[in-house]
């Protein structure tokens, strides 16, 4: 019998959401069919048989949120498909693992595990809350995001008692209410649109991003007049040699690695008061899903390959993205992220830092547009240049605005001023 496991899904990364069962109890698989589709807040992929077989049992039913390494299924190798007992319902299963305490003596089960993601645990610390006394609805029990949510809302909306605060002479006290929520109220016509899964973890993992990190926004223009000229002699024999088209992103992404050698704390991430700085450049590009979602892939050692490596890697790993074919390996490891709203026509954008790193670059549309250009005689003259901006978001814990700056200024000075057809 074989363990079939939920996957590392990236450092940051600690459990995935059991979205569907492609294959039920009983039925056969080949090696590296897919059995299952996983949600977590940066992807939704499918999780492949290890080996040929017959599906034994399901332990993590659709809905359930699962620890990384924690045991989905189990696979009966060829010629050993012994029947095991049903996958058990959630309700089952939950029951299974009522906290002591919560539950009548009668009915007291074993306590739960006591795994917590990390998010988990930011939330309930910062509300004073004792993990231990929320029932969990995850997978074995386990306390979620949601549970978390609840529980402090109910001790919001219920708080303990405690003594009067003393007023002054004379001062009557004054009720302090917390705020109610504001809840748009649907009107005639209006669309409701449940969020989809994918859709919950990525506004999950933003607005932990926002409240965790303090962003900092910096951002330089660029004059893609040196590229714009090695793309029009190269781009047709480049298209014709790898298949794919050699745009903007490429320029940047190799550009912002040869920066990140002079300015290695953009590449790091923070553990309390610690600055983790990263040995390796792996840069993760942000890829739009038809409108459904994003990816962030990682482009591995991104710093050893060079503009061509670094095309053709963006050209597959977007590719497969889109067509959900990505391995879970390529979707972890990355260190720092780009974003590229520019082929939209965006003059300016403010990307939100991907966690556990420290920075984000955005590139945003190029657009000619008169410029003061300085003459060899040193004179000056006004012309016609190709120009966008490059920004970047950080934390500012991480380091300071000068930093930034000088990061971004070298990026820009790689970009206008490199020897971009000797990288041929």
């Amino acid at each position: 019998m074989t363990d079939i496991c939920m996957p590392q899904l990236g450092e940051s990364v600690t459990e995935g959401t059991i979205t569907t069962w492609l294959k039920s109890p009983g039925e056969t698989v080949e090696i590296d069919e897919s059995i299952c589709e996983v949600a977590t807040d940066k992807v939704t992929f499918e999780v492949p048989s290890p080996q040929a077989g017959t599906l034994a049992e399901v332990l993590a039913p659709e809905g359930s949120v699962v620890p990384v390494n924690a045991v989905i299924a189990r696979l009966a190798s060829e010629g050993n498909s012994t029947a095991l007992p049903p996958t058990p319902r959630r309700d089952q299963e939950t029951a299974q693992v009522a906290v002591p305490g919560l539950t009548p003596a009668s009915e007291e089960k074993p306590t739960r595990p006591a795994m917590l993601s990390p998010l988990v645990r930011r939330l309930a610390k910062a509300a004073n809350l004792d993990p231990s006394t929320v029932l969990g609805s995850g997978y074995n029990g386990r306390v979620t995001r949601d549970d978390i949510l609840k529980a402090i809302s109910t001790q919001t909306a219920d708080p303990a008692p405690r003594s009067p605060t003393p007023q002054p002479p004379g001062m009557a006290a004054v009720s302090k209410l917390a705020p109610t929520p504001f809840r748009p109220v649907p009107g005639d016509g209006d669309t409701i649109m449940p969020f989809t899964l994918a859709r919950q973890k990525t506004a999950e993992h933003m607005v932990y991003s926002v409240h965790t990190s303090p962003h900092g926004f910096i951002s330089s223009e660029v004059d893609y007049g040196a590229i714009d000229a090695v793309r029009k002699q190269r781009k047709d024999a480049f298209k014709t040699a790898y298949g794919v088209s050699l745009t903007y992103l490429p320029f940047v992404i190799r550009a912002l690695t040869l920066a990140v050698r002079q300015f290695p704390l953009v590449n790091s991430a923070i553990d309390g008061n610690n600055l983790i700085v990263r040995k390796n450049i792996n840069i993760g590009v942000a890829v739009d899903l038809s409108y459904q979602g994003l990816m962030v892939p990682v482009i591995r050692d991104a710093d050893g390959l060079n503009l061509v490596g670094i095309a053709r890697s963006i050209a597959d790993l977007a590719m497969r993205a889109r067509s959900n074919k990505l391995k879970p390996e390529e979707m972890s490891g990355g260190t720092f992220t780009v974003t590229n709203p520019g082929p939209s026509g965006t003059h300016l954008s403010i990307p939100i830092i991907n966690q556990p790193q420290v920075a984000i670059m955005v590139t945003d549309g190029v657009h000619k547009k008169p410029s003061v250009v300085s003459l060899p005689d040193g004179s000056e003259t006004v012309s016609v240049r190709p120009k966008g901006f490059v920004g970047l978001s950080m934390d500012h814990r991480a380091f300071d605005g000068a930093y930034a700056a000088d990061f971004l200024s070298t990026v820009k000075r790689q970009l206008e001023d490199r020897d971009w057809d000797g990288e041929f």
